[in-house]
């Protein structure tokens, strides 16, 4: 298991680590959807539409849909990989983050709402709206629920129930209110509107540059284990605060 300790060098990461992965997952729609269709597609902070030779096709959708929803669970699995006991405690916090950062709480959610490209992945492959739903919700379930597991079990607390859904919950929160709430925002009031690489608009790559910096200054204290240390941001100090 894993010693842990909520501290703001760790919160501060571990959200870097959630925005910094998105936007490194939609860049990644945009380059696959460039080389599979020609062309880029539309995006925003938290949406993204295929381009026009994807849309043509019921190929090119499928596969586009099949890019959006595959990239999360990817990252979730590789932290499931990472979690196992076999690794060393600091490549195991690793993977505790990678799985929280993928936000699994928000995957279940937006397949039981019928929201999320799973549902519409589904609904393409079956037809039936019905069908589609509960097998895009099981498909979910199946690829959320073992990462979930593990990191719950890696989690050495007190209060690990409560530490669990704290860490489920308040990324999903930050994403609401820093996404929802201020990006998006600025981005359809044409702030950095414009494209610049990968047809991305200058106010993700700005915002992208912003979280490497944070999370190359915060890194380290995503830190855990039996080596985990209360590390400043500015300077790394051995001190008591995480045992």
């Amino acid at each position: 298991m894993l010693r842990f300790r909520i501290t703001s060098g760790y919160a501060l990461a571990l959200l870097a680590l959630m925005f910094f992965t998105q936007e490194v997952r939609m860049s990644l729609r945009m380059l696959l959807m460039r080389a599979m269709c020609g062309c880029w597609g539309n995006r925003t902070f938290s949406e993204w539409e295929s381009c026009s030779s994807c849309a043509a096709t019921e190929a090119g959708q499928l596969g586009a849909q099949a890019l959006g929803a595959s990239l999360p669970y990817l990252q979730m699995w590789l932290g499931y990989q990472l979690l196992a006991e076999n690794h060393h405690a600091r490549t195991r916090a690793v993977g505790l983050a990678l799985v929280f950062a993928s936000l699994p709480l928000a995957r279940l959610s937006s397949a039981t709402l019928a929201a999320g490209p799973e549902t519409h992945l589904m609904r393409q492959l079956l037809g039936e709206w019905g069908a589609s739903w509960l097998a895009a919700i099981l498909l979910v379930l199946l690829l959320v629920v073992p990462p979930a597991i593990r990191a719950h079990d890696a989690l050495l607390h007190p209060k690990r129930g409560a530490l669990f859904l704290g860490l489920l919950l308040v990324p999903l929160a930050a994403n609401a209110v820093v996404v929802t709430g201020v990006l998006d925002p600025l981005l359809r009031s044409g702030v950095l509107a414009g494209y610049g690489p990968m047809h991305a608009p200058w106010l993700a790559l700005l915002w992208l540059c912003v979280l490497g910096v944070v999370l190359v200054a915060s890194c380290r204290c995503l830190r855990l284990g039996d080596e985990a240390s209360n590390i400043s941001l500015f300077r790394h100090q051995r001190s008591s605060g995480l045992a």
